[in-house]
């Protein structure tokens, strides 16, 4: 749903050369990719983390594989937190 909505910020020319482009104040050309949305998902079972703030590196780590697929995209972390591996 948020591709469909996004597409209607930008003219035809963005959508061409997919970015938009522009001065800024001291007129230096800059282009920036199109607005998309990336996310990062993980899944919390109280018994794999011990606090809030390793859940919230989990999640961190997973918008940041989100953010390397590139353009509108959805990473669910699928992997077990280092403390719980067994061997």
């Amino acid at each position: 749903m948020f591709a469909s909505e996004a597409q209607f910020l930008f003219d035809d020319v963005d959508h061409q050369h997919g970015s938009l482009d522009g001065e800024d104040h001291r007129g230096v050309l800059l282009s920036s990719p199109l607005t998309s949305l990336s996310v990062g998902a993980v899944m919390v079972e109280p018994e794999l983390y011990s606090s809030h703030m390793e859940v919230s590196v989990a999640a961190s780590e997973a918008k940041k594989q989100a953010k390397r697929i590139g353009g509108n995209a959805l990473f669910v972390e699928r992997r077990s937190p280092r403390h719980t591996l067994r061997l």
